[in-house]
């Protein structure tokens, strides 16, 4: 029969042990960069808007 344990891998790790890619700190660099560019996109919008648009002044 076959053994099943590979002890050269070290203990099996919990999720609360591993770490999660998703909060890596390339990973949080470049949600703040989404979300940079979206405010600028979206603030550069209502200017135009603003400006564009005569009633609203």
């Amino acid at each position: 029969m076959e053994d099943n344990n590979n002890d050269d891998q070290g203990p099996v790790q919990t999720t609360y042990e591993r770490e999660d890619e998703r909060w890596s700190s390339a990973s949080q660099k470049l949600d703040w960069l989404t979300l940079l560019i979206i405010g600028i996109g979206w603030g550069f919008w209502m200017l135009v808007v603003y400006f564009l648009e005569p009633g609203i002044r």
